[in-house]
């Protein structure tokens, strides 16, 4: 019969196998590694988020007012 120690381990065990596999499920950064407008790099996390991202977030953010402006 398993005690607490071992129930314990066994749920360790078991958090430390899912975060493993939710880190290996995590999308990999593939998209372009610099801004196509300014040409400073595109930070890991936004190229992970966004892989088809071409724009540093500042850029994006310039280009979509830009937009709203010839919109509206």
């Amino acid at each position: 019969m398993a005690d607490d120690a071992d129930i314990a381990a066994d749920r360790a065990a078991q958090a430390a196998a899912d975060a493993i596999a939710r880190h290996l499920r995590r999308p990999r950064p593939v998209g372009r590694p610099t801004c196509r407008v300014c040409g400073d790099v595109i930070p890991e996390d936004r190229r992970a988020a966004l892989p088809w991202a071409r724009t540093c977030i500042d850029c994006a953010r310039g280009e979509e007012r830009e937009a709203a402006c010839r919109t509206g």
